[in-house]
């Protein structure tokens, strides 16, 4: 079997293929929706009304679907602390970043140049472990979710 092509633009509009010809304008006011679905190799057309296709107040209804069951919303707080637990080197390393930051400012605003410059190398260092630890912490997530 060749391709399925999407619907053909036109000058006066989309053509769509219909149970009747091969492809033609769709029928107006006829209240059904002809969708085609390739599944592996085979087309299979289906008619379904517009009111169920267009129904937004509840989900589609496909067969031989379950869908999961809705998980619980967690706040803010929740997401944050399970987060830490998952990789707790992420909020270390922007703790030590703001802090090496903040601790820079006052030293520059005191006139103390050296000390200043080293806070912020270190600045860069923890942004760097921060990064760091990101990158890790994505690695061992998908690491986690293939085995």
């Amino acid at each position: 079997m060749g391709l399925v092509y999407p619907p053909v633009f036109r000058e006066q509009g989309p053509v769509f293929f219909n149970r009747h010809s091969d492809w033609a304008p769709p029928h107006h006011g006829s209240g059904h929706v002809i969708l085609l679905l390739a599944l592996r190799s085979d087309l299979v057309m289906k008619s379904f009304s517009a009111a169920s296709v267009l129904d937004l107040t509840k989900p589609p209804d496909v067969e031989g679907f379950t869908p999961l069951p809705k998980l619980k919303e967690e706040g803010f707080q929740e997401k944050f602390i399970r987060k830490t637990k998952e990789n707790p080197f992420v909020p270390i390393g922007m703790l030590g970043t703001a802090g090496a930051l903040t601790y820079g400012l006052i030293a520059f605003k005191r006139g103390k140049t050296r000390q200043s410059q080293l806070l912020m190398r270190a600045r860069i260092f923890a942004q760097g472990f921060t990064v760091a630890a990101i990158l890790v912490g994505v690695v061992a997530t998908a690491l986690k979710r293939n085995v």
